[in-house]
């Protein structure tokens, strides 16, 4: 059984705080990910990539308890509440703040 947010429902709220709409033709990252997995615990996880302008990114998203690890191959990583957060550390990682 799985608990946590639902990562897939999540993918698509960062995506539309990341979008050209909500950070302009200039800003906009494309955020996409593959579908949610199960793994041991109950959790689960997804593979993400960001493209920004300069820069593409690969990381993952894995549910913990109430909330979402976003974790980036580069190392950086953080704990999120909610999918503005995600979208907020995701987009601090390409020099954008929202």
């Amino acid at each position: 059984m799985s608990y946590g947010p639902d990562l897939s429902k999540l993918s698509w709220q960062v995506a539309s705080y990341l979008d050209v709409d909500a950070l302009g033709e200039d800003k906009w990252i494309e955020f996409s990910c593959d579908d949610p997995r199960d793994v041991i615990g109950g959790t689960k996880t997804m593979r993400f990539e960001a493209i920004g302008e300069t820069d593409h990114k690969y990381g993952f998203i894995r549910t913990a308890g109430s909330k979402v690890e976003v974790k980036f191959r580069n190392g950086s990583e953080a704990m999120c509440d909610s999918a503005e957060e995600v979208a907020r550390f995701i987009a601090g990682e390409f020099g954008i703040s929202i």
